[in-house]
């Protein structure tokens, strides 16, 4: 638990200096790549290590590449997986260019934020350690809807649906933002999205093909037995804390940052629009919350620059980092999986 609150508290004193933007940017460059060494490197950390060191040793080295590109479900992280082995790497590999991948998405994403190092910290707890420490195969396909957003906000409807596409030979349920691609560029409203998900939303279901009725089975029915996320209530709560504080200072917002409005305005309205979901299942809600997070957060370190004007946002930098340093405290005090999957933090680096 101390290994982790002390990046939060490091990465935090960092987005409290008052930096001129290059140097911002080097320092979160460097924290980027201590996380994704820090990620990259992990051994026997993480809630579904074994499951992906078991699948890399038992059934990639069966593989051919027809069949992990052509046959099985998400292409992209078999072929990745296929690749790795034969090159004779060793599983460590696989979540190490994963990390990289990561990484590099998010800088990419970041860098178009007024304070790039607020929006790192606060990604820590639940983007960095949470996903991208554990699901690795989602946390790819968050990487490349980052690229979307990014694709989103600079009206490129043709860049936001490729993106989207490539996140989905990932992890699939990223088909479900494809949607995206149809509002980019307009102005978003409750109907327009609505809209979109409408006319879009069939075809999403198509690309998932079998694997919604998998979905629905696993999370609506619930066939395979009772399914609770206890944590899915906590991140939902902040999402919508951020989107409340998003609605009431709309108009300053919009002002203030009009390039990246429709980003923030559109996961706005899907932060409100998991409610219902979550009445049905919180581990669906769990899955979704993870998608919908970098522009909440894009969203949530925007905000003190509107709500407290241009002589006090430095200070009100405080109040996302202590929700999310609040987040990240009371998660290892009383989480079990925290506490079973991340600790004690250990490193092939240090192992071997």
């Amino acid at each position: 638990m101390a290994v982790y609150l002390s990046i939060y508290l490091g990465m935090a004193l960092t987005a409290l200096a008052s930096l001129p933007r290059r140097s911002a940017l080097m320092v979160m460059l460097f924290w980027l790549l201590f996380l994704t060494v820090f990620s990259g490197t992990r051994y026997y950390t993480g809630c579904d290590f074994t499951g992906y060191l078991n699948r890399f040793e038992k059934i990639v080295p069966y593989l051919t590449f027809n069949t992990a590109a052509f046959v099985m479900d998400e292409p992209g992280f078999n072929i990745l997986n296929l690749v790795i082995y034969q090159l004779d790497l060793g599983f460590m590999w696989v979540n190490l260019v994963c990390a990289i991948v990561f990484s590099v998405c998010f800088w990419l994403f970041a860098r178009r934020h007024p304070s790039p190092l607020l929006l790192l910290t606060l990604a820590l707890p639940i983007f960095f350690i949470q996903l991208s420490m554990s699901g690795v195969r989602q946390a790819m396909a968050a990487a490349f809807l980052m690229l979307a957003m990014n694709a989103f906000s600079d009206k490129k409807k043709l860049w936001t649906a490729f993106w989207i596409f490539i996140g989905a030979q990932f992890h699939q349920t990223a088909i479900i933002f494809l949607p995206l691609a149809f509002i980019a560029g307009r102005e978003i409203s409750a109907a327009r999205v609505l809209g979109a998900a409408v006319f879009l939303g069939p075809l999403a279901g198509l690309f998932l093909g079998e694997r919604l009725e998998v979905y629905s089975d696993r999370y609506i029915e619930q066939i395979y037995g009772s399914q609770e996320s206890s944590g899915a209530t906590l991140r939902l709560g902040m999402l919508l804390f951020a989107s409340i504080l998003f609605e009431l200072n709309r108009d300053r917002m919009k002002a203030l940052f009009p390039q990246h409005y429709q980003l923030m305005r559109t996961f706005s309205l899907a932060s409100f629009a998991l409610i219902p979901v979550f009445l049905i299942s919180s581990v669906a809600v769990h899955r979704l919350i993870f998608y919908v997070l970098p522009a909440n957060l894009f969203m949530l370190a925007c905000l003190p620059y509107a709500m407290f004007g241009r002589g006090g946002w430095q200070v009100g930098k405080l109040l996302p980092l202590g929700l999310y340093f609040s987040y990240i405290a009371v998660w290892f005090s009383f989480s079990r999986h925290a506490n079973i999957c991340y600790v004690p933090y250990e490193s092939f680096l240090s192992v071997f």
